[in-house]
């Protein structure tokens, strides 16, 4: 899947623009990390890519045709996502895992299918779930797991989908170091096999195998003429070099390239 944002502005009414002019490029097979400041605009363009809302000028292409034109749900049928709050169902762990698999697929894949993909990103799940198996209730939306399972789980639903493109915002900000390290290898997992993805984050540590660094600026913090496209490079240390707001926030995470 070849997505192209082609000079797309979102405005809300009565508001300043969200986004405005936006234009790039996330080729397939590619990961392009896309930074920038809360209140950027990053998780309105993720919108943009699953059809949550379409922007009020530009447009966003799939394989060269306007999104649009699309039948929506043969698109998100493709689509993967992993959110920072997970959407966990209040119920069992093998409904939560196949929740995103389309209808027609479901009884396709067996049990041992969805433990294959549990040991693959996460082997210690196995354990925790070992009484009751994939029948295991996770409570009322998920209470009876922590954030770092319920993000696993999220993490092992997109590789069953088995989705050509993923959107991952933000998944591992609200987790401890081993816990995001733990889900970033799941993540890894799942984006090693030739998907393209489009991933927000904070935390750069998170996006060091991207193939393409983009960081946008608050809209309402550009000048008229002044492109909210700060950065479009190859390399962290590229981005280090051109973009003040990249190295600004890598430094004060300790980053220095």
């Amino acid at each position: 899947m070849h997505f192209t944002i082609n000079n797309v502005t979102v405005t809300f009414p009565e508001c300043e623009p969200v986004l405005r002019n936006i234009s790039f490029d996330i080729p397939p097979g590619k990961r392009v990390a896309l930074l920038g400041p809360s209140g950027a605009g990053k998780s309105t363009l993720a919108k943009l890519l699953r059809r949550d809302l379409d922007p009020t000028a530009g447009c966003v292409y799939l394989d060269g045709v306007p999104l649009p034109r699309y039948n929506l749900s043969s698109v998100l049928a493709h689509i993967g996502v992993i959110l920072q709050r997970p959407e966990i169902l209040s119920s069992n762990v093998r409904e939560n895992l196949l929740l995103s698999v389309p209808a027609k697929r479901v009884a396709e894949i067996k049990d041992e299918d969805i433990w294959n993909m549990i040991d693959l990103v996460s082997p210690d799940l196995r354990a925790r779930f070992n009484g009751h198996g994939l029948d295991t209730l996770v409570g009322r939306q998920g209470l009876e797991l922590s954030g770092g399972e319920q993000q696993r789980l999220c993490v092992i639903r997109a590789l069953i989908k088995n989705p050509a493109f993923l959107i991952i915002d933000e998944a591992t900000s609200s987790l401890d170091s081993e816990t995001e390290r733990d889900v970033q290898n799941g993540i890894d997992i799942v984006l090693s096999q030739g998907r393209s993805a489009l991933v927000i984050a904070h935390r750069y540590s998170t996006i060091q195998n991207c193939d393409t660094f983009i960081v946008i600026k608050k809209q309402s913090e550009c000048d008229v003429d002044e492109p909210q496209v700060e950065a479009i490079c190859d390399s962290l240390e590229e981005l280090y070099e051109f973009s003040p707001t990249f190295r600004h926030h890598a430094e004060l995470q300790g980053f220095r390239f």
